[in-house]
């Protein structure tokens, strides 16, 4: 190196670190496409305790919202699943699966602070799968 002098003071200030999401309250519990991106063909289920599946949304057959805060997908592949999410302001998930643009949704961590009373939140996931 030519010049070390100048290497050390280039490096003085230390790493350069890039930000880390924030994993707060203000996270959203479900992430859609962005408008240029293409739908995706399958949709996670993050749960609390760390099981992730995945869905194919050729497999979607029902979804059904009985209120703002419960939603029922019904899927047919080699068995029945059924996957209830409760929460509360999710008409605009069930809109958003709908149209196939949902790429992950996740349950809130029960140890998190509670969003604003206006703001989507998932506070239960559950995934049976019958034989069949």
């Amino acid at each position: 190196m030519p010049n070390p002098r100048q290497a050390f003071d280039n490096h003085r200030a230390g790493p350069h670190l890039r930000s880390v999401p924030n994993l707060g309250q203000d996270d959203p519990p479900y992430e859609r496409t962005a408008a240029n991106e293409l739908p995706p063909m399958m949709f996670q289920v993050r749960l609390v305790d760390g099981q992730r599946f995945s869905f194919c949304y050729s497999d979607v057959r029902q979804i059904y919202r009985r209120d703002a805060g419960r939603v029922r997908i019904d899927l047919h592949a080699l068995a029945h699943t059924t996957i209830v999410i409760e929460g509360r302001n999710l008409d605009e998930l069930v809109h958003c699966l709908g149209m196939s643009v949902v790429k992950w949704m996740r349950e809130l961590d029960p140890r998190a602070a509670q969003s604003k009373d206006d703001q989507p939140e998932i506070t239960l996931i559950s995934v049976t799968t019958e034989a069949g």
